[in-house]
């Protein structure tokens, strides 16, 4: 049975699939894990695009060889063409997440804690996607020239190993909630939710309808959505014994994503309302705010929150921090904040008057559902084409279909519709020529086509694969997630490896992807500032008094 797509949000599923195959070729991931798989930590994270500034014997001087053996551990087991699959990525083109520090370990040391952290550029300086390894403390941080050299509070992989340690890659499944999206029930903190898979009936409104959550019948309007339980198992009851739950929804059927429920809870113009007495369900909920009367309506949350998956998370990190029970800020947008009640028994949300306090927050992997379950369960991507390892964890039992589709023969001729007939043009020693015209009158068109005539349109052909070519827009995609060897095998393949460039699209992105990676060397050493003027903050952090958010347009009088 084909999944219930209707009336969702794409843009996440049409904003993967072009992630996936251009920002980690499938030849950085065998090179790099044959070196791993050899024991050459250092040679994979080359492979992968990852600077190394950290060395053992420094951890070993500075932190002692206890903490250096952790560090060595950790790093032989990394894979660091996974970590560049699962890192915190930017629309339109997601591209890495620019000026980031992200934690992978946390050791504890006699001068405080000390991270193992990766580190992308800014965004002035991001050519080549690459991706930097260091060690971080509060006694010794290096990283003056980096924006931000802290480590990020929202996104960090401390907890979350299986997204980086090719040894633990198998807690994918559980800690994704792989059963629960792709066809399994959705259990978690929501027993009520039907299996994914199984579509409810439609009725006439005003009718009641019969559904069992744990074999026994509930009733709630046609015209509504079903009652809600919370993480104790009970359902919310506003109107008297013996009398359905009312829920003033838009007709449509209950649905077999958690988060979908969530975000649908309230629906603009019918907000859900509270008493405000005892415990509020976890619909009412309105980003961490309540209204003066204790009515509380919850804002849309974005599509692709791990809704479910939100208390377990929670849990784990307040594990971590040596504590059993708190709050939990959640950050699921640009501006919308959640705030979680966590004990051992339950996790609700709780309203919350005033600003926020400095809660732990979880990190942004446990936010929201894995990009890769969302193209499994929509089908806009095939496991064949996932990380190796990652199709293992998310398909048990996967195995490859065959080997790999064989790309395009180097050189391979292409047919031109020339003078009533098809011509072939191809790569002679190495540059691309037409093969069905002899030398002489080539030279014959060319010297037409200076003295401005209309050259053949074979030639045509040839002089538009130079300055755009048919493969022009993969090969910036190429040069965008740094894969500058894949870009120049589509060119060389194309054009030939002694082809010399002419004017036009195709030779600007190629100068424009070596002028940035210039700029990222300067930023490396160190010999270029914070980034251009306008990116520069003052040293108080206000505004001047003359400044102006745009150019002054009015004519004086």
């Amino acid at each position: 049975m084909l999944p219930w797509t209707a009336n969702e949000d794409s843009s996440r599923t049409s904003f993967w699939p072009r992630v996936r195959e251009f920002a980690v070729p499938a030849s950085m991931i065998e090179t790099a894990t044959a070196r791993r798989l050899a024991g050459d930590w250092a040679g994979a994270c080359a492979a992968a695009g990852f600077d190394i500034d950290l060395t053992l014997r420094a951890a070993a001087r500075d932190h002692g060889r206890d903490l250096m053996s952790r560090l060595r551990a950790d790093l032989r087991a990394l894979a660091p063409d996974l970590l560049r699959w699962h890192m915190p990525r930017i629309a339109p083109d997601g591209l890495l997440r620019p000026g980031l520090t992200l934690t992978l370990a946390r050791y504890e040391a006699a001068d405080g804690p000390v991270h193992l952290v990766a580190r992308t550029a800014p965004a002035w300086a991001d050519s080549g996607q690459r991706i930097s390894l260091a060690l971080w403390s509060r006694s010794s941080d290096e990283a003056v020239h980096h924006p931000h050299p802290r480590p990020n509070r929202r996104f960090r992989l401390d907890l979350h190993r299986h997204l980086w340690d090719a040894g633990r890659v198998g807690e994918l499944w559980e800690r994704s909630g792989a059963g629960g999206v792709l066809g399994r029930s959705g259990g978690g903190e929501f027993p009520w939710l039907p299996p994914a898979g199984e579509p409810l009936e439609r009725v006439a409104a005003g009718e009641p309808r019969q559904w069992s959550a744990v074999g026994e019948p509930r009733q709630w309007s046609a015209d509504g959505d079903p009652p809600r339980q919370d993480a104790a198992g009970e359902f919310r009851q506003s109107a008297g014994p013996g009398h359905p739950q009312q829920w003033p929804g838009s007709g449509e059927p209950p649905r077999q994503d958690a988060a979908w429920q969530f975000r649908q809870s309230a629906r603009p113009g019918h907000p859900q309302q509270w008493s405000g007495c005892g415990e509020p369900p976890w619909e009412w909920f309105d980003g961490g705010r309540a209204s003066p009367s204790g009515a509380a309506s919850l804002a849309p949350l974005p599509d692709g929150c791990a809704v479910d998956r939100w208390a377990a998370e929670a849990r784990i990190l307040l594990a971590a921090e040596g504590r059993s029970a708190g709050r939990v800020l959640v950050r699921c947008g640009g501006r919308q904040r959640v705030v979680w009640e966590v004990d051992p028994h339950r996790a609700v949300p709780v309203p919350c008057d005033g600003p926020l306090p400095l809660l732990p927050v979880l990190p942004d992997a446990a936010t929201w559902i894995l990009p890769d379950l969302e193209l499994l369960r929509t089908g806009a991507i095939e496991a064949d084409r996932l990380h190796p390892l990652v199709a293992e964890a998310l398909v048990p039992g996967h195995a490859a279909t065959g080997p790999p589709p064989v790309p395009d023969r180097p050189g391979r001729p292409h047919t031109v519709e020339c003078r009533g007939a098809r011509h072939r043009i191809g790569l002679v020693d190495g540059v691309l020529a037409p093969l069905d015209h002899d030398p002489d009158e080539i030279r014959r068109e060319e010297l037409l086509v200076a003295l401005t005539g209309t050259p053949l349109p074979c030639l045509q052909a040839i002089d538009e694969a130079h300055r755009r070519p048919h493969c022009l827009d993969g090969v910036r995609e190429r040069l965008a997630h740094g894969d500058l060897t894949g870009a120049l095998a589509v060119v060389e393949g194309l054009l030939g490896p002694e082809a010399l460039l002419r004017p036009g699209p195709l030779r600007e992105a190629l100068e424009a992807a070596a002028h940035q990676r210039i700029t990222y060397g300067l930023f490396r050493t160190g010999m270029t500032g914070p980034g251009p003027a306008w990116y520069r903050p003052t040293p108080n952090g206000r505004r001047p008094r003359n400044h102006r958010t745009r150019p002054r347009r009015a004519t004086p009088r």
